[in-house]
């Protein structure tokens, strides 16, 4: 069986560096490496016709290994290798063109592997690793940043891709967060301390995740090679700090940095209005949510009663986006069928029925967090007993300045002249994206 390696990072951390260490130090194993850049590997070898209808160029390397560059789809691309007639000990995929790790994974699970032995991708080569590569020196100004990924120049011959509207450091805590391994490279530029708080903060962010500290790339094939970290696909929805919080399975580990997280709880929704301006003066430094580089979880905002909001925050950069139907706006008859799944739905509703599973749950994880300050200033932002009093259908007129939600995805699978309610499923993939506390 192939295992592929899936490596993350935004641009110039050292993917090609890394890559190259693996191709440098193969010792026997026949390995192919999906790039968006062969040259930048600075390996031997020159460009030959391509053999597989998925790609542009291929290199063949005396040791027995490949570099590939994806016409378009890194999946596609990886499908073509595992139907190879002689078969990769590994694949590795590094570039702009798996910045979303996550996105990568849930296409393998439903592609095929073409062939006279025809099977799914993921049974023929599946993911067993996400390695993430950060840039110590760099970190502190990519969490500052307000560049897009299409900004620093991640955009590839792919076109205009998924993540390139996204601010760079949000796909960054995203790749941190779903990673199996995270390399620490270019420690040779910082100083041991700073070193130290670094991985302390990356291990709030994923807990998870192994740590390794690198100059140039160079980790051990052992590390991202083979290590079956990953055991099913849907581990990748479990492996950061504020799932674990959220979920009461991580409360933050004592340093000696001041490091820490903390969980935002209420069953109130918020004021539209004064969240904005909270998030508004954050931006501009003036409030004690400044303290936290990352927080993610769930939002009720009461003029979207029924919607809940994915709430997501990376350095300076705030984001409320739908996720989709609360389920107590679903009624159960159209809730998925695993018993399992239906136990975790029920253990977020509370007593009070006209609530549900409705909640604010928000897990903020940075330095010298004010905990006191951030329970004191979201909470003026829920609705006050009066405005609570008003009921739902009055909430729909308070003023909300926040960007309007898609629900194109809900609209396409409603029945008009019934009862306007999503299809089993519709509601699959809405449990499959959402928060899985």
């Amino acid at each position: 069986m192939t295992r592929v390696t899936l490596v993350c990072g935004v641009r110039a951390v050292g993917k090609s560096s890394l890559a190259a260490c693996v191709l440098q130090a193969c010792d026997g194993l026949r390995i192919a490496v999906i790039t968006d850049s062969i040259p930048a590997l600075n390996l031997p070898g020159g460009l030959s016709r391509p053999p597989y209808p998925h790609t542009q160029a291929r290199v063949d390397l005396p040791n027995g290994c490949v570099c590939v560059v994806p016409a378009a789809d890194v999946v596609l691309a990886i499908a073509s290798l595992a139907a190879d007639a002689e078969p990769f000990d590994y694949i590795l995929a590094e570039g702009a063109c798996v910045g979303d790790a996550t996105d990568v994974i849930e296409r393998m699970v439903t592609a095929q592997v073409a062939g006279p032995k025809s099977a799914g991708l993921w049974e023929a080569a599946p993911v067993d690793t996400i390695v993430t590569v950060i840039d110590c020196e760099a970190f502190p100004r990519t969490m500052r940043s307000h560049d897009t990924f299409e900004s620093m120049g991640a955009a590839t011959a792919r076109g205009k891709g998924l993540l390139d509207d996204f601010n760079v450091s949000e796909i960054l805590m995203e790749q941190i967060e779903v990673a199996n391994v995270l390399i620490l490279n270019k420690t040779d530029l910082v100083a041991p301390r700073y070193l130290d708080e670094l991985g302390t903060f990356l291990a709030h962010l994923n807990p998870s995740a192994k740590q390794e500290r690198t100059t140039h790339g160079a980790a051990a094939l052992a590390s991202i090679l083979g290590t079956r970290l990953l055991k099913a696909p849907s581990d990748v929805a479990y492996q950061a700090g504020w799932v674990q919080a959220a979920k009461h399975t991580f409360s933050g580990r004592a340093n000696a940095f001041q490091i820490s997280l903390f969980v935002f709880r209420a069953r109130r929704p918020f004021h539209p209005r004064r969240l904005h301006d909270l998030l508004e003066n954050t931006r501009k430094g003036r409030t004690c949510l400044k303290a936290a580089l990352r927080s993610k979880g769930f939002l009720w905002l009461a003029t979207r009663h029924d919607r809940y909001g994915n709430w997501s925050h990376a350095g300076r950069e705030f984001h409320a986006d739908s996720g989709g139907p609360w389920f107590a706006a679903i009624p159960p008859a159209l809730w998925p069928a695993d018993p399992a799944a239906v136990a975790e739905i029920e253990a977020d509703f509370c007593d009070d029925e006209s609530i549900g599973d409705r909640r604010q749950e928000l897990v903020f994880i940075g330095k010298k967090l004010d905990q006191l300050g951030l329970e004191e200033a979201l909470g003026s932002c829920l609705l006050t007993d009066a405005e609570y009093a008003l009921g739902h259908r009055a909430w729909q007129d308070f003023e909300d300045p926040f960007p309007a939600w898609p629900i194109e995805e809900l609209d396409e699978s409603v029945d008009e002249s019934a009862t306007a309610l999503p299809d089993p499923e519709t509601v699959e993939r809405v449990l499959q994206l959402k928060f899985v506390a």
